[in-house]
């Protein structure tokens, strides 16, 4: 950000060959990796797709959690995601990890109280230990917003239906 192609010429004028290339655009407009930061940080995921090519990937370690999901039924994966990395915003997302179909909570699970932002996945169809794992979750789409409920067999009721739609977009 403190130069340009004709200053980064200069600099490597003597260790290598520098080739600028013309900028890439999506209908007219340049695509730059701050529009894209912007678009994921406001949970627009199709627009970054569009720009980039790709889905948003969240790589890190698989940590061990409070284990809410797994006395629910829904065990998940906690992601021990860097404070640096862009986040959408908190909401249920429809995502794949390692091939399989996962729905995936980003935010601080407000029927439990909890204070801290977690970004954890509910694998489907999935039994196995990831602790200590490093994982990437591909996101794909916004399902809904985070909520709270007022009992655990209401959370439990909306997690089944969460899990039902991302089958079915993952047919």
């Amino acid at each position: 950000a403190l130069g340009d192609a004709q200053r980064l010429k200069e600099l490597l004028k003597d260790r290598a060959e520098v080739i600028v290339a013309d900028a890439v655009t999506c209908c007219g407009q340049p695509i730059k990796s701050t529009k894209i930061r912007e678009l994921i940080k406001n949970g627009d995921l199709a627009a970054a797709y569009a720009l980039t090519g790709r889905n948003y990937p969240v790589k890190a370690v698989i940590a061990s959690g409070k284990q809410n999901g797994r006395r629910l039924g829904f065990p998940t994966a906690n992601f021990d995601v860097s404070s640096d990395k862009i986040l959408p915003p908190d909401g249920v997302y429809y995502g794949i990890i390692s091939g399989h179909c996962a729905v995936i909570n980003i935010g601080k699970n407000p029927t439990f109280n909890a204070s801290r932002r977690t970004f954890e996945a509910h694998i489907i169809d999935y039994d196995g230990d990831l602790y200590g794992k490093i994982m990437t979750a591909v996101l794909i789409e916004k399902i809904r917003g985070e909520i709270s409920f007022e009992s655990m067999a209401e959370l439990k009721n909306q997690i089944m239906h969460d899990v039902e739609y991302a089958k079915n977009k993952f047919k």
